[in-house]
């Protein structure tokens, strides 16, 4: 007896490949205009990981799109480097860098805390 193979199954994974771009760009969005409102630089703004496909810079950020569909990053001016520039991430204090860096446990706590 030959098992049934669901011949959905290449919808769900798009739908689910989807969902999951939209809910990684919203999360980075946040960090990205947190990082605006706060005075520093983003470098970069991405959707996905590895080699860009497409990619634009508008101002001092580059917007990219990347090719493997999983996660995304919002790259600071100073976020790795001992940059104490004007705009660099080390440079603001920490009342400035606080929200950027627990946003998301307090999105997730929130997320938790009505799904109970």
């Amino acid at each position: 007896m030959k098992k049934e193979v669901n011949k959905n199954l290449p919808n769900y994974l798009t739908i689910g490949r989807i969902i999951l771009t939209v809910i990684i760009a919203f999360h980075e969005f946040g960090h990205f205009l947190l990082a605006k409102k706060n005075g520093i630089g983003v470098t970069e703004f991405s959707l996905g990981m590895g080699p860009r496909i497409a990619s634009f810079v508008k101002g001092e950020t580059r917007y990219s799109w990347k090719l493997i569909p999983f996660g995304g990053s919002c790259m600071m001016v100073g976020e790795d480097l001992d940059d104490k520039s004007e705009n660099a991430f080390n440079s603001k204090s920490v009342w400035h860098e606080f929200p950027l860096l627990q946003l998301d446990l307090f999105l997730i706590s929130c997320w938790l805390l009505y799904w109970q």
